[in-house]
């Protein structure tokens, strides 16, 4: 997550205070100064000595950068960060959604929001906290820790399978020598078994087979063999240019994304055939045509091929199309 640099700033006065809560009162020294004079003498300590800030200071520039840039979830963030520093997770929730309404897949706000909400849970992991650390680490898998805690979610709310298949993904791309290999292992080890680690010894292309094999349901799919003719049927279909064939496959309402922007939303299927050249392009065409069973993209969103650009999952006993991106 590449943060903008109002995240510098605020990192560095988030140290120098140390967060220890703030008072939206006036700041001692300034007396009852116009706030164009306050904000012109707050913006001279941020050039010249940010460590002098105090949180009063700090989140007068927060709420600053809020009226400047209101579609900006970074100042509403940080606000929640101060907020809860201060003992007030309900206020900090708040924020954190704030933060989210302006961009859903904001991965800080996502991790901070679950982890308020797990606290006041007593740290019990509910649904809407699980399905948040299970987004924040499908769309940035270096939150490891959020990853863990979406499949303790799944666990604590009886999905022990779901949750075992979860930790193996993840635990299976942490390097080998990553110390968490080892902190993680008992959590496996509590809900299912890792497997047997003397296994003989197989092909690259034997082991992506069996983990594909072991994700599956979290396309739909019940057996390998499912999946492959479900790739067949859209390859084959788009081979033949059979555009109601494919609206068949597509679950409504439905939502085009580019680049995980929706751009437009499709309520009947007489719009999508109306759009079908500007969905599904040539790029996807070429991609699908490409895919095979190796190459399925499996977590909690469903399942996906050609590199993520058309995604699936079980709907009502049938495979539908859910998104398609690009």
């Amino acid at each position: 997550m590449n943060f903008k640099p109002l995240t510098a700033l605020v990192i560095l006065l988030s140290a120098a205070l140390g967060i220890i809560g703030y008072m939206v009162m006036g700041e001692p020294g300034m007396g009852d100064l116009p706030m164009d004079k306050r904000q012109g003498a707050i913006m001279e300590k941020v050039a010249n000595a940010p460590e002098t800030l105090t949180p009063a200071e700090t989140l007068t520039i927060l709420e600053a950068r809020v009226v400047e840039a209101p579609e900006d979830p970074e100042p509403h963030f940080f606000i929640g960060e101060m907020l809860r520093a201060e003992g007030r997770p309900n206020d900090a929730a708040r924020a954190y959604q704030s933060a989210l309404r302006r961009d859903a897949d904001f991965v800080p706000a996502l991790v901070a929001l679950a982890n308020v909400m797990m606290a006041m849970n007593d740290g019990g992991i509910g649904p809407e906290a699980t399905r948040l650390f299970a987004r924040a680490y499908e769309l940035d898998e270096t939150q490891v820790q959020a990853g863990m805690r979406a499949a303790m979610g799944a666990a604590q709310a009886g999905n022990q399978d779901v949750a075992e298949k979860a930790m193996r993904y993840i635990y299976n791309r942490l390097p080998e020598d990553d110390p968490r290999r080892e902190r993680f292992r008992p959590m496996i080890e509590a809900i299912g078994q890792l497997g047997d680690d003397a296994a003989p010894e197989s092909t690259a292309s034997e082991d992506r087979l069996r983990e594909v094999d072991d994700r599956l349901s979290w396309g739909g799919f019940e057996s390998r063999e499912e999946a492959q003719q479900f790739i067949a049927k859209v390859q084959d279909i788009l081979a033949r240019d059979d555009r109601e064939a494919f609206v068949d496959l597509v679950f409504l309402p439905f939502e085009r994304n580019i680049e995980g922007e929706v751009i437009a939303r499709y309520e009947t299927r007489v719009q999508l055939l109306e759009d079908f050249d500007s969905i599904v392009t040539d790029r996807i065409r070429a991609g699908v045509a490409k895919s095979t069973y190796e190459d399925l993209i499996l977590n909690w969103r469903g399942g996906a091929i050609c590199n993520g650009c058309i995604w699936f999952n079980r709907f009502d006993g049938e495979i539908k199309i859910i998104r398609i991106s690009g």
